[in-house]
């Protein structure tokens, strides 16, 4: 098995303000909420309100995890000291505070619907437990395995808050599965003591951990699953990959995605593994690193991080459910780099759930979305450097709040109204069966002239 490129759209997140880079560490279970940091401060991106500081009074901040509703946002802040935090939109951020002879608290993951967090508790001499909270408990420890072990954490917790993976010192590093019926008890470490374990996520049934192995040999790490119904690791295949680290994985353990080396090449590159799909390389922003650190519930959305063409470290976003066909080559913009197109959402009219997007556009330029059912090849077009791809009776998406701005991503997207889609002659519901055809136009500049862009062009069959 080899890894086949990505088939979807890999969008860049951007930064916060002011920020120099990002980073994306959670998504909730519809794709639709990312959570992660920008320069040590937390933020959550939605497709509607974009890349947003989570805690903008807080000088450093890092979201590790979101509730799978999307609701909850939890991680670790600096207000007095290194504390674990709980946030929601309706009552902010909460400081879950300390149990004794403690002095950092780190939360690192939140069940389904935002009652259960868990994560560590250290101190300055280096000693750690692994703490599950909740609002009617407040913060447990969850103790030791037979035997004892010494700096734990607890690192993923099930949909249901009932079933907890982390990791620990016993006589190496060990990994551990935690309930209330069974206490804490170490995962399997096959084939026997050739690997020492580390735990990164657990399936939201709580059924299929992942992680990497680190072999004793000192051979290089490599990607792992564990089946906690019956305690077996299985080195996971991805060939070609020497070193590989598995990050997280879906709701029912079917995904796995992570980060390796050697299948694309000799720099750490984003894979995504699926039972039925196979193994799939999800490419980066330009740069030659990056890392998949999150996935949806389906498996259809990957977040994580990469290096851009000009080197810096941006989250990402990408999204196997893409929608239509790429066609008509853009002519590169003032970037150096060619506007593309991106739908995604349901082909299905009557669910009107439809958004455009577009990026690697010059920053900070205006811009709107055209719409046609003919496709088209117009070069030169008057007033543009660039080439219209769309023919006969074309709409523009210029009515109140269509108008975008590509900002400092560079891009911008619209949630199109299916029921009222724009035509040189009057707005349109789409029908069933339909075939429409998008592009962006951009504003431009071309030695030192005012000008304008577009992008390539996408087709949508609709059903």
């Amino acid at each position: 098995m080899s890894a086949a490129p990505a088939q979807g759209y890999l969008q860049d997140l951007g930064v916060l303000p002011g920020a120099a880079s990002s980073y994306a560490s959670a998504v909730d279970a519809s794709g639709d909420v990312v959570v992660g940091n920008s320069s040590a401060r937390a933020f959550r991106w939605t497709p509607a309100g974009g890349l947003e500081s989570l805690l903008p009074s807080v000088s450093s901040s890092w979201a590790h995890g979101v509730s799978a509703d999307g609701h909850t946002v939890v991680g670790t802040w600096y207000v007095g000291g290194a504390r674990a935090f709980r946030w929601t939109a309706n009552t902010g951020a909460q400081d879950l505070g300390l149990l004794p002879g403690w002095s950092r608290a780190d939360a690192l993951d939140v069940s389904a619907d935002g009652s259960v967090v868990v994560g560590q508790l250290s101190n300055i001499g280096g000693q750690s437990i692994a703490f599950r909270w909740t609002a009617a408990m407040g913060m447990q420890d969850l103790g030791t395995p037979p035997g004892g072990a010494s700096f734990l954490g607890a690192v993923a917790v099930s949909d249901d808050g009932s079933v907890v993976v982390g990791n620990a010192w016993v006589l190496g590093l060990k990994s551990f599965v935690w309930t209330a019926a069974t206490g804490m008890r170490l995962l399997d470490t096959y084939p026997s003591s050739g690997y020492e374990p580390s735990v990164a996520d657990l399936s939201g049934d709580g059924r299929v951990a992942v992680g990497l192995a680190s072999p004793l040999s000192y051979a290089p790490d490599v990607a792992v699953r564990w089946d906690l119904a019956t305690n077996t690791m299985q080195i996971l295949p991805l060939p070609g990959t020497t070193w590989s680290y598995a990050y997280k994985t879906n709701r029912d353990g079917s995904v796995v995605v992570g980060t390796g080396i050697g299948f694309l090449g000799s720099s750490w590159s984003p894979f995504h593994l699926s039972t039925t799909g196979g193994l799939t390389a999800l490419g980066t922003l330009g740069g030659a690193t990056a890392e998949a650190r999150g996935v949806n519930a389906a498996g259809s959305i990957v977040v994580g991080w990469s290096y851009t063409t000009g080197g810096a470290q941006h989250a990402f976003r990408f999204d196997f459910d893409s929608l239509g066909s790429p066609f008509c080559a853009a002519v590169p913009n003032s970037t150096g780099a060619t506007g593309h197109i991106a739908a995604t959402g349901s082909r299905v009219v009557t669910t009107n759930f439809f958004t455009l997007s577009a990026e690697r556009l010059p920053l900070n330029v205006i811009g709107f979305f055209l719409t046609s059912m003919m496709p088209g090849d117009i070069f030169p077009v008057a007033g543009s450097q660039g080439r219209l791809c769309l023919a006969g009776n074309i709409g523009r998406c210029v009515g109140p709040g269509q108008i975008q701005s590509s900002g400092a991503t560079g891009s911008f997207q619209l949630r199109i109204d299916l029921t009222w889609m724009p035509t040189s002659s009057g707005s349109v519901a789409v029908g069933a069966s339909e075939t429409w055809n998008f592009q962006a136009w951009h504003r431009d500049m071309t030695a030192g002239a005012v000008t304008s862009n577009f992008t390539d062009a996408v087709r949508v069959n609709f059903e």
